[in-house]
């Protein structure tokens, strides 16, 4: 589990949703196997975004935001029936503006 932040500014865009992408594979290769071992059908789970600690001078930059709307449209196409509900929690209030005004508008 990425339990750890990570920082925009100490890694590319790319190896940011790389490891996401690579943490989602694992993921779904977990869940099938232990489907499969206790013979019943995977069909999806709960994700949990935890944002406790966000800092608006640190996260809340243009680069950190398109990142967080990559990932989002990462999970929307490339993995639709695992994802059954995702839960944000532990949002600062100012998330709310970012929210409405520069990622939800994708969707």
């Amino acid at each position: 589990m990425l339990s750890q932040s990570i920082d925009p500014q100490l890694y590319s865009a790319e190896e940011i949703l790389n490891a996401h992408i690579y943490y989602n594979e694992y993921m779904e290769k977990l869940c099938r196997d232990a489907s499969e071992r206790m013979g019943v059908d995977y069909i999806g789970n709960s994700t949990i975004i935890d944002l406790e600690g966000l800092s608006l001078s640190r996260h809340m930059n243009l680069k950190a935001l398109n990142i967080f709307k990559e990932m989002i449209l990462i999970h929307t196409y490339y993995y639709p029936e695992s994802s059954d509900v995702v839960y944000v929690i532990n949002y600062p209030p100012i998330f709310n503006y970012f929210w409405n005004g520069r990622i939800s508008p994708v969707f």
